[in-house]
Parts: C-alpha cells; structure tokens; sequence
C-alpha cells in the first residue's frame, strides 16, 4: 500500500519525505540511546557502581606540570599562575628562601 503511495509522488515530494524520514529516525536513535543509557546508569547503580566507574570515563586532570615542589616533601606540588600560594611556599619564603630554589628541574 504505502509503495504505491510513494511510487505516485513526485520527486520534490519523495524528497520532503527522505528529509522527514532521516531527521525521524536521527530523533528515535537518539531517543534509544539516552534510554539505553539510562538502563545502563540504572543497572549500575543496582552493582553498587556509576557509569563512568565502569567505561572508564575519569575526571579530568590539568595538562599543566608542576613547576615547584616542596623540598622536604616531594608529593606536595604546585603550579604557578593565579591564586594562592601552598602555605609551604609561603613558609619557605618567609624564612628567607626564594623561588627559584623550588622550581621543579625538567
């Protein structure tokens, strides 16, 4: 039935409907994987887990390299730019230290 419908179209017609339909089926694609994900964050959660724990997705860290460390404690780093001082930099510099000894060697 509908073959002999479009077989009747003209083609600026047939092509309205080939934009509709592929728009039609970009939305129900769509519409399936936000259901498929929200299965899948559901069952997740049911384990104990949430999504990104199990794909792999993790936080994101600074591209940015420490360029100071801290002396007498190595796992303490920081990056200059705007904002605070660590409070070690601020001791360190008060005791008459400078900068520069703090600076990460590449």
């Amino acid at each position: 039935m509908i073959k002999n419908q479009l077989e009747s179209l003209d083609l600026p017609e047939l092509k309205d409907i080939k934009v509709y339909v592929e728009r039609l089926i970009r939305e129900k694609e769509e519409e399936a994987r936000q259901r498929a994900k929200a299965d899948l964050e559901e069952r997740a959660r049911e384990l104990g887990f949430n999504a990104s724990e199990l794909f792999g997705a993790e936080p994101r860290k600074s591209k940015k390299q420490p360029t100071h460390q801290n002396p007498e404690n190595p796992k303490e780093k920081w990056i200059y730019g705007p904002g605070r001082r660590p409070q070690w930099i601020t001791e360190y510099l008060k005791q008459g230290g400078k900068l520069e000894d703090l600076e990460v060697k590449s």
